[in-house]
């Protein structure tokens, strides 16, 4: 069986969907849009139409979550949301595969202090030990381990923006499935087998073979559909549910910063 990330260990969520009522912040505005303070946009499709009109017109600032914001218990944020279908997903997924193949962006960062706690940050320190400096990777404990303890080699989980965007929108939903590192990069296999190395920021991180799947928790979050997609023969393929890293050179990384796919004779240097 393949492992997910979302909180090992901690139990299975419930419940769960995705709103795509209101509207799309206009461009520069760098508050978490809620239903409250968006304002109101006319889409003439369903949730995919409207999930594709944010990322084309609000590509990284829909993403931005208040600074320092504290997520406790997450899946309790989903409870207004309507997931989408498998058809839904299926046709959002020409512009995952549009992804940057050697040059993409880090979108997100995401510490999980706790289980269940998200904390989105502009700016993170990657370290061989940790992972990522304040996360709970360090105390997580892990079945698939020899020991039982946090696994080396799941250190960082890594979730392709494009396809989260069209699961969660913007706002809270972005921050909920689990993983550390939000990025616009294309994540299949075909083009980052284990062993593959991203330099970010001052860091470098090296693709695992472990593998990363749909769980309870991202099902009770995005929809049983969702996880339909991300264990499909596709899914796999793509790896819409992401991939797990671990650092091998510490540094600091930045919202924004570029994600260089490294050569092969780089990646067996050190």
């Amino acid at each position: 069986m393949g492992a997910c990330h979302c909180d090992e260990n901690a139990g299975n969520g419930l419940g769960g969907g995705n709103n795509v009522d209101g509207g799309i912040p206009e461009k520069g505005d760098r508050r978490n849009a809620t239903a409250c303070d968006r304002e109101p946009i006319a889409v003439a499709g369903g949730g995919r139409d409207y999930r594709d009109a944010i990322l084309m017109r609000y590509p990284l600032e829909s993403h931005q979550l208040h600074q320092q914001r504290h997520l406790r218990n997450p899946l309790l944020h989903t409870s207004a949301m309507q997931h989408l279908t498998r058809s839904e997903i299926e046709a959002g997924l020409d512009r995952v595969r549009r992804s940057p193949v050697a040059h993409g962006t880090l979108e997100l960062i995401v510490q999980r202090p706790d289980f269940d706690t998200r904390v989105v940050i502009d700016e993170g320190q990657l370290n061989v030990e940790e992972g990522l400096v304040g996360d709970s990777w360090i105390n997580r404990p892990s079945n698939r381990s020899a020991d039982g303890g946090p696994h080396p080699d799941m250190q960082l989980a890594i979730m392709n923006s494009r396809f989260l965007a069209l699961l969660a929108g913007s706002g809270d939903g972005m921050a909920q499935a689990g993983d550390q590192l939000i990025v616009d990069l294309d994540l299949s296999d075909a083009n980052l087998p284990p062993g593959s190395r991203l330099g970010i920021g001052d860091a470098v991180i090296e693709i695992t073979d472990q593998p990363h799947t749909g769980c309870a928790k991202f099902r009770a979050r995005y929809g049983i559909d969702a996880v339909r997609v991300v264990n499909s023969e596709l899914g796999t393929m793509l790896r819409l549910r992401g991939v797990f890293a671990r650092v091998v050179e510490p540094g600091v990384i930045r919202r924004g910063d570029s994600i260089r796919r490294l050569a092969a004779d780089l990646r067996s240097s050190s």
